[in-house]
């Protein structure tokens, strides 16, 4: 986030020849590095990152404190192949539990991209409907304390399966299942 931010000052110092005066409390856009809910030792993230790059920025700053970090995610398909199990190798080293569910996985076969993210993964449970994935993560989080990330999708508001876009938003699911936390 801090890079992110960086980039966003020099950029805007680039246009404009001077730094901002304020910036906004919003500093990034929905989806990334989002926070859905913080109350009771627990917090849901939201966050776009999806390659192994955005994994290891994303999950190797988080605070050590936290009881359990669970990450929910997946691939998308007809991209990289060879960036599933490195991503699966960082989620395992950062997080406690991992979630393994569908991530648009287009023309390729579900499993067959869940098979190489659990193969991968340290502790993987593996639920190939996102919104289960998502209501089974907030149920671990109830009971567990501490993180809850839902990576990959940000604040997409499509699944693709070949070549039919379903509506879905990881935040509106995360929300509704927050409301029971």
């Amino acid at each position: 986030m801090i890079k992110n931010f960086i980039s966003m000052l020099h950029i805007y110092y680039v246009i404009n020849k001077k730094l901002p005066q304020k910036t906004k409390t919003k500093i990034f856009p929905d989806g990334r590095s989002q926070i859905i809910y913080n109350k009771n030792n627990k917090i849901i993230l939201i966050d776009y990152a999806h390659t192994r790059e955005a994994f290891k920025n994303l999950l190797s700053n988080l605070p050590t404190d936290l009881n359990h970090k669970i990450i929910i995610f997946g691939c998308g398909g007809n991209r990289d192949k060879s960036k599933r199990s490195k991503m699966a190798k960082i989620a395992s080293k950062y997080t406690d539990i991992q979630i393994i569910t569908d991530d648009n996985p287009r023309n390729e076969k579900p499993s067959d991209i869940r098979k190489i993210l659990f193969k991968n993964s340290s502790n993987p449970i593996e639920i190939p409907s996102r919104k289960k994935a998502i209501e089974r993560g907030v149920k671990l989080l109830k009971n567990k304390k501490g993180l809850l990330i839902i990576a990959g999708k940000g604040n997409e508001n499509t699944q693709i399966y070949k070549n039919k876009k379903l509506i879905f938003n990881d935040h509106k699911v995360a929300k509704s299942y927050a409301e029971y936390l």
